[in-house]
């Protein structure tokens, strides 16, 4: 019989595996620390230029200058308004007060087309001076030539009217009066009456009266044309009378 060994024996190694791992492996002190960068990539974040920025688009550019452009019309605009101005043919101007200046807000002068005074003439040949009775039973059309010399607020001239037509009112045409007038009237077609005038002016209004009638026309003038309406009484008898005139 042998004699046991009661020496003490190393200790068993664990077998490899999942279950019995062997010591982790611990990582350089390299590894441990944080990695610094180098002299080389510290120069090229030096020299690195931030990133340009993105082109501006051709069509925001072209909407920020025409919103521009419209702005500073607009602006233009209000201030002729605003003080009476005629520039560049912008805003408005005041009727002309003499010679065919006009007055300004700022003391601009410039040419008016024409002023007042002048030749005046039928718009529409046979209406320039229609009269009618009301109620009655003729109206007449005639042309008239009016010719005005303006100084200062005051004007002053010669017309001339032609009888050009009489025509029978409606529901007259049975009246006794038409019977017995209408024929001398029918026969002064033609025929011209030449009278002065004078009046004075207001602004685009001028107010005229006839010399041998005794009768004031208030009319209206701008630019070109000499136009408005009347109504008077004569020898117990109620007219409307329309002028429409055009610088000739």
């Amino acid at each position: 019989m042998k004699n046991k060994d009661f020496s003490p024996k190393p200790p068993r190694r664990p077998p490899p595996g999942p279950e019995f791992p062997h010591k982790p492996k611990l990582p350089k002190w390299s590894e441990r620390l944080p990695q610094q960068p180098t002299l080389y990539e510290k120069a090229e974040e030096r020299t690195t230029e931030p990133a340009a920025k993105p082109p501006t688009s051709p069509v925001l550019i072209v909407i920020v200058s025409v919103a521009i452009l419209a702005m500073a019309v607009f602006i233009i605009l209000f201030v002729c308004t605003l003080f009476n101005l005629n520039l560049f043919g912008l805003g408005t101007s005041t009727p002309p007060s003499e010679g065919g200046v006009p007055q300004t807000g700022a003391g601009l002068h410039q040419e008016y087309p024409q002023g007042l005074s002048g030749e005046w003439v039928s718009r529409v040949p046979g209406t320039g001076f229609v009269n009618t009775m009301i109620p009655g039973p003729f109206t007449f059309y005639c042309d008239v030539v009016l010719n005005l010399d303006r100084s200062g607020n005051t004007v002053t001239g010669s017309s001339q009217t032609t009888l050009r037509d009489v025509v029978i009112n409606p529901g007259w045409a049975d009246s006794s009066i038409v019977e017995s007038d209408y024929p001398y009237w029918k026969g002064r077609v033609g025929t011209t009456q030449t009278d002065s005038v004078s009046g004075t002016v207001s602004g685009n209004s001028i107010s005229i009266t006839g010399t041998m009638s005794d009768i004031t026309y208030t009319l209206t003038y701008t630019g070109d044309r000499l136009y408005g309406d009347t109504q008077f009484e004569a020898a117990g008898i109620k007219y409307k009378s329309t002028f429409d005139l055009k610088r000739k």
